[in-house]
């Protein structure tokens, strides 16, 4: 006999772990409290169960984390998601109104974050195509970018040759009416012939006068400036030559990007806005999440006080009394003390 009741013991335990219960005080209650805790422990294991999907869910594909990492925020999750609702179970219902308020608005808004990584992947197959048109549109907004950058740079050069052309232009004008050869230098030589005593000649100085031609310094110039043209050429058609080899990278490295949380929730309200099908849709999980989370709050209001709570409360009842009581026994103390500390000093006072 005992051994068929092991099993519902131990079901009632775990459920007193889950949901913060004392089992020591349940087991003395009648089977309507024991049966709420029942309640509780499959609403929380529906829960829990989800939110570990989810930790897990999220770990893996957003923060990158591995198998190891997923099962670490699934039960980080389903730990947290325990905690938040224990606030709800054990809380007080003294203020039924402003508690079912909070106690409301705090399953709407683990209902909502739930139902936003979980519908990522119900959509899945949807989020890909729309992904899709995401990442062609970035990868040709990437794309964009890059040849703006090329187109600039080929610019730059072009201008750079344009000067460079004009400045060509205006040496050869100059050269065209200086010519090709030039005068460099001029030099002088003095040539002295001695006086001729025969035939009675005085000497004589000759001076000659020589000049030195060249090629214009222009025509070397203009050498230079080409060879300057030929080097920025080179370097236009090395930027279209790796123009392609860019756009072809940038677009493998969008392709390999990790998805981001926020785009795929973009993607998501695009999805729930694009038509009332997928609205009614998207609601229809929403609204079934928001339930399954509200499972713990209607329950905790909908079947009122068992005689769990009762105990718990005739229990606090009793601590406040038994506290009074002290406070009584200790303020009755201590005027017995203060009548003995007077009557002991009008002792001593007393004249001799």
């Amino acid at each position: 006999m005992n051994k068929l009741i092991i099993p519902e013991d131990l079901w009632l335990k775990f459920g007193c772990f889950l949901s913060g219960h004392n089992y020591k005080l349940l087991s003395e209650c009648s089977e309507t409290s024991k049966k709420y805790v029942r309640k509780l422990t499959s609403a929380l294991l529906i829960i829990c169960t989800i939110w570990s999907f989810v930790g897990y869910l999220f770990a893996t594909r957003y923060a990158e984390s591995g198998v190891f990492g997923g099962i670490i925020g699934s039960i980080f999750a389903g730990l947290i998601i325990i905690q938040i609702e224990r606030q709800i179970i054990l809380g007080s219902t003294k203020n039924i109104i402003l508690t079912l308020i909070i106690r409301g608005l705090l399953g709407l808004i683990v209902a909502f974050i739930g139902a936003l990584i979980l519908d990522q992947v119900f959509f899945k197959n949807d989020i890909a195509r729309k992904k899709e048109d995401l990442i062609e549109a970035r990868i040709s907004e990437r794309t964009q970018i890059i040849n703006n950058k090329a187109k600039l740079s080929i610019a730059q050069l072009n201008s750079n040759n344009s000067v460079i052309n004009s400045q060509i232009d205006k040496n050869n004008l100059i050269i065209a009416k200086s010519g090709f050869k030039i005068q460099l230098a001029t030099s002088t030589t003095k040539v002295s012939t001695p006086q001729n005593p025969v035939e009675n000649t005085p000497g004589n100085t000759q001076t000659t006068t020589n000049k030195t031609y060249g090629s214009h310094p222009l025509l070397s110039e203009n050498a230079n400036l080409r060879q300057q043209i030929a080097f920025n050429d080179n370097l236009k058609n090395k930027e279209i030559n790796e123009l392609q080899g860019k756009v072809e990278k940038e677009k493998d490295r969008v392709r390999k990007e990790p998805p981001g949380f926020l785009d795929e929730l973009n993607i998501i309200h695009d999805l729930a806005t694009s038509s009332f099908i997928s609205a009614f849709a998207y609601f229809i999980f929403l609204f079934f999440f928001v339930f399954i989370e509200l499972f713990i709050v209607i329950a905790k209001f909908s079947d009122g006080e068992n005689d769990y709570y009762k105990i718990v409360a005739f229990q606090e009842k009793i601590r406040e009394e038994r506290l009074i009581a002290l406070e009584k026994k200790r303020a009755a103390a201590l005027g017995s003390d203060q009548n003995i500390d007077s009557t002991n000093s009008l002792i001593s006072n007393t004249p001799k």
